[in-house]
């Protein structure tokens, strides 16, 4: 206005002209927006309509994938009709899982009652816990009456516990006829067990001897009458003992040198008949 000496309604309306023409570009511009979507849905439509368009729409967008991401196929085509029958195919899955290893944590109370633990938190360890082993369910328990009836299980095959759940009660569910003195897992770190009895007899046993045992329970080391295992120990082929009698004697010695290995049921040998 102060340039071209405009009045205010001159002004005015030099403006509603501009602002006409800018509505009418916007209008333009939707309206062609308008025909380009129409013109999409037709070609669209067309697709949907003929099944052989739609295959070849198909077809291209695989390709493209294909040149684009493809790489080599990673598994191999084999013709063997054998993978189709269900029935191999469930025993393959149900002895993969029979061989799976899953974390577990032993718990044996001073009974030796046991519970095998899948939770890895154990937040109220029980007052009567003997032993707590971090392990897996491959693995094994050992089991020793003070008759020598031996019994080993696979933790898997015990079940799931929890703490506030009761225990396993080894005695009662193996049938075994007296007391339990010992018990353990396999995993642990040891290469022979050592029993020792009230009449001072001892017996060395390998532990892969052990595991090559089948039926439970079966007896470990022949008795005499009246006599009972007191204390199975598990010791390393380096490891030596030590037996203290009642009144304090004590008697040391190196189990690979004077204690051998002996069978299944073999007696064991008098302790005083050791060389110390």
């Amino acid at each position: 206005m102060e340039r071209f000496e405009f009045s205010d309604e001159q002004a005015e309306y030099i403006l509603m002209l501009r602002l006409q023409t800018l509505v009418g570009l916007e209008i333009q511009k939707i309206l062609n927006e308008i025909g380009d979507k129409k013109e999409l849905v037709a070609y669209l439509t067309a697709i949907l309509e003929d099944p052989q368009k739609l295959d070849g729409v198909v077809i291209d967008e695989l390709i493209y994938i294909k040149d684009t991401y493809g790489d080599e196929r990673k598994t191999e085509v084999s013709n063997d009709s054998s993978i189709y029958e269900l029935n191999q195919n469930f025993k393959a899955l149900k002895k993969l899982d029979e061989m799976m290893k899953d974390p577990v944590i032993t718990w044996i109370g001073g009974d030796y009652k046991i519970k095998v633990l899948y939770q890895t938190r154990i937040l109220n360890i029980p007052a009567d816990t003997f032993t707590l082993t971090k392990t897996h369910t491959q693995d094994k328990m050992i089991a020793i009456s003070d008759q020598g009836e031996l019994v080993i299980q696979r933790l898997k095959d015990f079940g799931k516990f929890t703490v506030q759940s009761d225990p396993l009660d080894v005695v009662r569910h193996f049938g075994i006829k007296s007391k339990l003195i010992f018990s353990e897992v396999m995993g642990y770190d040891f290469d022979y067990l050592v029993m020792v009895t009230n009449q001072n007899t001892m017996k060395k046993i390998d532990k892969k001897l052990l595991l090559t045992f089948k039926k439970f329970p079966t007896i470990v080391m022949g008795l005499a009458k009246g006599e009972q295992i007191i204390k199975v120990l598990p010791i390393k082929k380096d490891d030596q003992i030590g037996v203290i009698s009642e009144r304090g004697r004590i008697l040391i010695f190196d189990p690979k040198q004077q204690l051998r290995a002996m069978g299944k049921t073999a007696a064991g040998v008098k302790a005083m008949e050791l060389q110390p």
